[in-house]
């Protein structure tokens, strides 16, 4: 492989993660509003994960150009608590619902890993462009990044919201690409030359929207996995390249310099 002129990074599982549990953050939402809330956080997980779905599925991008993000997440919060078994009245459900979103808009619930923007950093040094390609709404590029101290690191953001395609759509590749070069143009002042989809080394932890789709739009592609899941077993087995954090990601750039 070429050795890589930029890095592409996913968002959540690769640069942060959640602090706390979703359903528990629900839950407690719900009972700050003094509603009835599911006594199994647990239950009220899985009821999101197929409200998010089914929400992704009627309304793609979060809601792409048609919807705000902030009316997105509002269908599928309410969704996500019918689908567990409960209703509130309107007012109630909208103080819920502004529980939630605010939350999710704050220091509380997000981590950046402690290699993240030591990584960034290092490639930044290196001469390397950075960027974070993520199936997110514009938020994270707005505020999640920046208050966890990640944009500093990073040359561009790119979330599905605002280019309206997801990964692993070619299209989303092709949007980051353009904005890889277009923020290098910026930096160097035009005296670098643009560079190429095969000199993007995409780093993610889903083998079909980080992998599949960074591979199928000519780009280099790598996998993590955090957590040592039985996908990461699995991609290993199959000879995928797979790297336990970023410690392991640099060590495998600078490989191939």
């Amino acid at each position: 492989a070429l050795p890589p002129q930029a890095v592409s990074v996913d968002a959540t599982g690769t640069l942060l993660k959640y602090k706390g549990r979703v359903g528990e953050i629900y839950r407690a939402a719900a009972e700050r509003c003094g509603q009835a809330a599911p006594p199994d956080a647990a239950a009220l997980e899985a009821a999101y994960g197929r409200a998010y779905r089914e929400t992704s599925q009627r309304h793609p991008c979060f809601g792409g150009e048609r919807m705000s993000s902030k009316d997105w997440w509002r269908i599928c919060v309410a969704r996500a608590f019918n689908l567990a078994g409960y209703h509130y009245r309107q007012g109630a459900m909208e103080c819920v619902f502004n529980r939630v979103y605010g939350i999710f808009g704050s220091h509380r619930v997000y981590e950046a890993f402690p290699d993240s923007l030591p990584f960034l950093e290092w490639a930044r040094s290196r001469g390397l462009a950075t960027a974070c390609v993520t199936n997110s709404d514009e938020r994270y590029e707005e505020s999640v990044l920046p208050m966890l101290g990640l944009a500093e690191g990073l040359d561009t953001t790119v979330c599905s919201k605002s280019v309206g395609f997801e990964k692993p759509s070619l299209e989303l590749f092709a949007a980051a690409m353009e904005k890889i070069n277009l923020a290098v143009e910026v930096r160097t002042r035009g005296r670098v030359r643009a560079i190429a989809p095969s000199e993007v080394l995409h780093i993610g932890d889903s083998l079909s929207s980080d992998y599949i789709g960074a591979v199928g739009a000519g780009w280099q592609a790598c996998l993590i996995d955090r957590f040592s899941t039985a996908d990461g077993g699995r991609w290993r087995r199959q000879g995928l390249p797979v790297v336990a954090d970023l410690h392991q990601a640099q060590a495998l750039i600078e490989s191939t310099f």
